[in-house]
């Protein structure tokens, strides 16, 4: 009956570790494409409106993520924004120092008037304005944790007074519905999470994150409702 029992855990623990894992890297590789989609998009309007245009454009949804972040008064958002700011400072010199270098040997072979360094040192920039962004929509994901666990706590709850309420009740069993509203909680989770990463406008996250919470919470809670009965 041990054996049994800590064979039960095991599994239990093994697979609480395996869904901890596999959720963690379907976000980093949701986060990986919201980059890839932030990209082209100014990449786009590089090539339409100019490199100048585009490059406002990441720094003013890069400015307005920061600002929201200090408002809250986070004491790790804060330090967030001092790595970021110092990082822009130590890259910027290294960045016009590679461009002088460069500059340097194309004028030894008269190439100078062939690259345009300015645009390239934009484009740098563009891709390193890219990826801070997607580390503060991803440190304020991290932060609405507490939010999901509040929310998650009371649905679940719910979710098994529910169940008992059915299994004494002698409800009709709905596999297919559990599989079906497990199905779709995880796909509306994900397809919320790429929304909020990868929208290239300023946008407030309570606006994402607040709908994203209930209504998955409340999906979890009717999975968990139309579980099978009698386990």
């Amino acid at each position: 009956m041990t054996e049994h029992a800590n064979l039960y855990h095991k599994k239990r623990y093994s697979t609480l570790f395996s869904l901890i894992f596999n959720t963690t890297f379907k976000l980093l590789l949701l986060s990986f494409l919201a980059w890839i989609f932030l990209l082209m998009i100014f990449f786009v309007m590089a090539f339409h409106k100019g490199v100048y245009v585009s490059e406002q454009a990441i720094y003013h949804l890069l400015n307005s993520s920061s600002a929201w972040l200090a408002d809250k008064d986070f004491s790790a958002g804060k330090i967030l924004i001092s790595m970021i700011r110092k990082t822009d400072v130590q890259i910027q010199s290294n960045l016009s120092y590679g461009l002088d270098f460069i500059l340097l040997r194309l004028e030894k072979f008269n190439l100078g008037a062939l690259v345009n360094l300015q645009s390239i040192a934009a484009i740098v920039m563009i891709i390193i304005k890219t990826i801070q962004v997607i580390l503060i929509r991803l440190f304020i994901f991290i932060l609405s944790f507490s939010l999901w666990l509040s929310w998650l706590f009371v649905m679940i709850v719910d979710g098994l007074v529910q169940h008992e309420i059915r299994k004494y009740q002698a409800a009709r069993e709905s596999t297919f519905l559990f599989h079906r509203l497990k199905l779709l909680t995880e796909n509306l989770f994900y397809s919320f999470f790429l929304i909020y990463m990868s929208i290239p406008m300023t946008i407030q996250p309570e606006l994402i994150l607040l709908p994203m919470v209930i209504m998955v919470s409340m999906l979890i809670m009717l999975s968990i409702k139309y579980y099978k009965k009698y386990v």
